[in-house]
This record gives C-alpha cells, sequence and structure tokens, in this order.
C-alpha cells in the first residue's frame, strides 16, 4: 500500500538575502556542543515573529544539536561502564575508554563538518536541509499552521 504525503511547502528552505548572515551564523555556531543551543535559542527567539525561513534553520540546527548531545550523553554512560570494567580487566577498560573517544571524536569531526557545509550552503543561498531532520522539521511546521 502507498500512502501518499501531503504537499510541502518547501519556500522556507531558502532563505532570503538580508537574512541569509543570520541563518548561516546559526548552522555554523550549532558546531559548538551545548553552548551553539544557547545561542540558537537567542536567535529563535529573536525571529520567532520575524522571519520562518531563519526560524526553520534554527530549529533544524536545534534538532540536530539535541541528538548530537543524546550522542555524547551515551558515549558518557558508556565511558562510566569501562571505568567500572577498568576495575575488574585493567587492560579491557583502557581500550574500549580509548575506542568510546575515538568514536566520539569522528562522530564530532562528522557533525561539525555538516553544520559548516549547512552554514555556507545556506551562506550562497541554496537551500540546506540536514540529512534525515530536515523534512521532517519541514513537515512538523507546516502542520501547525
Amino acid at each position: 500500500m502507498i500512502v501518499a504525503m501531503p504537499p510541502v511547502d518547501e519556500s522556507v528552505i531558502v532563505v532570503r538575502e538580508e537574512e541569509r548572515g543570520f541563518a548561516a551564523a546559526g548552522h555554523l555556531v550549532n558546531a559548538i556542543p551545548f553552548w551553539g543551543f544557547i545561542f540558537l535559542m537567542g536567535l529563535w527567539l529573536f525571529f520567532k515573529e520575524r522571519s520562518r525561513e531563519v526560524v526553520f534553520h534554527i530549529q533544524q540546527a536545534i534538532v540536530f544539536q539535541m541528538i548530537f548531545l543524546g550522542l555524547g550523553v551515551f558515549a558518557l554512560a558508556l565511558e562510566l561502564l569501562f571505568r567500572v570494567v577498568s576495575v575488574v580487566h585493567p587492560g579491557m577498560g583502557a581500550f574500549f575508554s580509548k575506542a568510546n573517544v575515538f568514536f566520539l571524536m569522528a562522530a564530532y569531526s562528522a557533525y561539525a563538518c555538516v553544520c559548516v557545509w549547512g552554514a555556507v550552503w545556506t551562506w550562497m543561498g541554496r537551500p540546506f536541509l540536514y540529512p534525515h531532520i530536515g523534512r521532517r522539521v519541514l513537515e512538523g511546521n507546516l502542520a501547525k499552521r
């Protein structure tokens, strides 16, 4: 069975030229975990009633950062588990701890690259959606209207 999706107004994806700097700054500061979230909330409050395009990009960035912060909490929980393992078997705990840090740094590098990519594309006036997130945020925005 094929389910037809309702049409989505994609006009909010491309930001007007005079607001591109704010949307691009939102994507760029998103690369800074937690502090970027605080800046994004300030931008969202400022543009809430002024520009639905900037708000859309800010909402995407907030959701993307929340997912990354969730990954960070998961990595912290694993690190605590590996500390317990290191009491029983120091070599195994140290190996898993280093692997955990390596994978978290690799994930952060990919995360930061996507944020910078979003900032550059938004600054150039091209449409930008975060992978697997942008479309859902777009559909969620239209469901409220």
